[in-house]
């Protein structure tokens, strides 16, 4: 557990892919969809589905609350933190002063809190990877920088579960050194660093 649990993560983590998602990724899936499923799965303290919820918000103000953000982790203690929304001074490195002043209130000198309708539109629930039954049918799953400690075996059977659990022409964001190599044996396709599309049937 403590191996699976490092629980680091920051907001908008690897910039540059989620500018490749608010760019591209994310446009595309919005255009095909007016409601959108997105899974963080692995999402620690929550830094990541918050800003799934912070992009979504931007692109589509309008239909913001037609979408569902699923946030999971294995760890219950991370998951009641991150559901509160409530993070200190040094873990909003990767926000401006702009974002800062729309997304979350300060609490006091130290703390801030996310929110309320960015709060609401992220649903937090314990999940493990391993073992639990895969909810299905997502426009998106974000799952990065977990499965470096999974074993090979384990990652070919995560990597299959996934595919399943997305709909048909969703996409698989990974970790910028998670690569999924054969990512075609696994019924993807690659569209760029880190993002790989379920194959349409």
């Amino acid at each position: 557990m403590k191996r699976l649990t490092i629980n680091v993560s920051d907001f908008f983590r690897n910039p540059e892919r989620f500018a490749d998602l608010s760019r591209s990724i994310l446009p595309r899936l919005l255009a095909e969809r007016n409601n959108l499923r997105l899974w963080s799965a692995g999402c620690a303290n929550g830094a990541e589905p918050y800003t799934l919820a912070m992009i979504l918000y931007q692109l589509a103000p309008a239909a913001f609350a037609q979408h569902a953000i699923l946030a999971t982790d294995i760890d219950k203690g991370i998951l009641s933190q991150a559901e509160s929304g409530i993070y200190a001074e040094g873990e909003l490195k990767g926000l401006d002063a702009a974002q800062r002043e729309r997304y979350f209130r300060p609490l006091d000198g130290e703390r801030w809190q996310l929110r309320t309708f960015l709060r609401q539109r992220v649903e937090f629930r314990q999940h493990n990877l391993l073992s639990d039954p895969f909810p299905e049918d997502w426009d998106l799953i974000a799952c990065r920088n977990v499965v470096i400690y999974f074993t090979k075996e384990a990652k070919e059977q995560l990597y299959l579960r996934l595919h399943a659990a997305l709909r048909p022409g969703g996409v698989l964001m990974v970790g910028g050194t998670e690569p999924i190599l054969r990512y075609a044996d696994y019924g993807f396709q690659q569209l760029g660093t880190g993002f790989y599309r379920r194959e349409e049937t």
